[in-house]
């Protein structure tokens, strides 16, 4: 696996990536009590005999997976908008599954390896999740361990014992918050992709009886893409103060959710021959979680932040209900880690007196 990081930091300072990818591709459990042993093969304990600790059962953060025989009889009901690349029937000894890869998952795969080492940390058995890992990473280039069910020492618990990595290194990726109750700060919360139908949550419709599914380019793939980018660029920017050995990822996921569901737009700030997102104010705005846009065309703006304003463009901001704020404003949020009040920092017009 490619370690990659800045050049200006030494070669072992790369950051870490979990994705789970979980699939409970065991029989109903006994009625009696779970074993405490590790070794399970096909559906049973290899120490007891007892039938495998049953935790959950289908994986919605890469991949969605079911046993319906209605989607195992009739697949190329499935077929349609070209799913041939993305839907996949697997065996195993006791069942048949259906795989469904979420879409751009190998565009995720492929770019979030040049930015991280990637783990995968499944409650499944090895043999279900080399299945799948083949699907996923065909070439075996972008996960750099898979852990499974048999390595875990918790039956309900995933932990980052097997990341070879400092925590304040490492992110984890899941649709399920439950399992890293020891590392919640690590983790960003992906939401569930429900393609098929499900037996446990009647509330939701599956994208396969809409005849649709998530878009490629607009999907959470691609979402958590992007904030993945942003906190490694954060994570190496050489502009921040102290060294490599100071920053934690845990950090900057707890400055994202400051400004989260704010769009700025920086005005009369910068000199027109200068690029603002090399800007220490552009850079706090992002740590913050903020949109940062220079075009209210294309991004709903809620504050601009500036020196000064026109009566026109109090006006203006009034009407279209945008914040006008000082820059002093965005430097106490980041002083602060938390969304200051902008009334001492509202902006009046230029030309009131």
């Amino acid at each position: 696996m490619k370690i990659i990081s800045e050049k200006d930091f030494p070669q072992d300072s790369s950051i870490n990536m979990v994705v789970d990818d979980d699939y409970d591709n065991t029989p109903e459990e006994n009625t009696g009590e779970n074993c405490a042993h590790r070794r399970v093969f096909r559906g049973k304990c290899v120490s007891c005999k007892r039938l495998a600790f049953k935790y959950v059962h289908e994986d919605q953060t890469l991949i969605h997976s079911t046993t319906k025989e209605r989607y195992l009889r009739t697949p190329q009901e499935l077929l349609q908008n070209n799913l041939k690349d993305s839907l996949f029937r697997l065996s195993q000894p006791w069942e048949m599954i259906m795989v469904k890869l979420r879409p751009s998952v190998h565009t995720f795969l492929k770019e979030a390896s040049t930015m991280f080492e990637i783990y995968m940390c499944t409650m499944s058995t090895r043999s279900y999740a080399l299945q799948v890992a083949e699907l996923l990473d065909p070439e075996s280039v972008y996960f750099k361990s898979i852990i499974t069910r048999e390595d875990l020492l918790e039956t309900s618990e995933k932990n980052l014992g097997l990341v070879l990595r400092e925590e304040r290194m490492v992110l984890i990726i899941d649709d399920t918050i439950s399992v890293w109750s020891e590392h919640e700060l690590n983790l960003i919360h992906i939401k569930k992709y429900h393609y098929f139908d499900s037996d446990h949550d009647w509330s939701v419709v599956s994208l396969s009886a809409l005849g649709t599914d998530e878009g490629g380019t607009t999907g959470k793939l691609t979402t958590v893409l992007q904030q993945l980018k942003l906190i490694h660029r954060l994570f190496f920017n050489p502009k921040f103060e102290g060294g490599l050995q100071d920053r934690d990822v845990r950090d900057i996921l707890d400055r994202l959710s400051v400004l989260q569901g704010c769009t700025l737009s920086f005005k009369n700030i910068f000199p027109s021959d200068f690029r603002p997102e090399n800007s220490r104010l552009w850079l706090m705005a992002e740590e913050l979680g903020a949109k940062v846009s220079m075009d209210n065309l294309i991004n709903t703006i809620t504050h601009v932040v500036t020196w000064f304003a026109t009566a026109e463009e109090f006006q203006e901001a009034e009407r279209e209900k945008i914040i006008l704020v000082h820059p002093k404003w965005l430097r106490a949020c980041y002083i602060a880690s938390e969304r200051v009040s902008e009334k001492k920092y509202l902006i009046k017009p230029k030309d009131s007196s």
